[in-house]
């Protein structure tokens, strides 16, 4: 997404949607945390054919992130405007991009969690929608961004664009 909106935008543009994407890796840390228990779990019950065991506790995992998740995008969110002021006032301007990323992040917590399964159950399923949806996903930037300059509308909301579709390729992901 950055590299696309580098196509597009000023590098002050693209210096504000790296510090809003900064801003937006703070929930990542939390799924990483799981990993170091959610993978013994899912080998032991693959030895077993447990695939049931392995469905409930990626289920349950998911559900504690997702949960911890959606709370930190709304109290990174609904304070947009401060969070992203506290680096500058110029980069109040990446108060839409930060929404957008931090939901992302909150989108993609059920299918992160369920890929750590996918990986040993269905590796070539797994990696054709992993390259599905990033082709997905750049496809829509673009249109997003063609769409909002077709459009009139400023770069500082341009720049939302990559966000928004990172936003909806990972939700899709997840459902898929």
């Amino acid at each position: 997404d950055l590299a696309i909106l580098g196509l597009f935008a000023s590098p002050a543009i693209v210096g504000i949607y790296y510090v809003a994407q900064q801003v937006a890796s703070l929930p990542q840390k939390l799924k990483s945390s799981f990993d170091p228990i959610l993978g013994p779990v899912i080998t032991r019950n693959l030895q077993a054919k447990n695939y049931g065991e392995i469905a409930r506790q990626v289920g349950q995992v998911g559900f504690w992130i997702i949960s911890a998740q959606v709370g930190i995008a709304l109290a990174l969110g609904i304070p947009g405007e401060a969070v992203m002021g506290t680096v500058g006032p110029q980069f109040v301007a990446g108060t839409a991009a930060l929404a957008f990323l931090l939901f992302a992040e909150a989108a993609a917590s059920t299918g992160a969690v369920c890929e750590s399964a996918l990986v040993y159950i269905a590796r070539l399923q797994n990696m054709a929608i992993s390259i599905g949806m990033l082709l997905f996903q750049v496809g829509l930037s673009f249109a997003l961004i063609f769409g909002m300059q077709w459009l009139g509308w400023p770069l500082e909301y341009q720049a939302a664009g990559p966000a928004i579709a990172l936003f909806l390729s990972v939700a899709l992901t997840s459902i898929i």
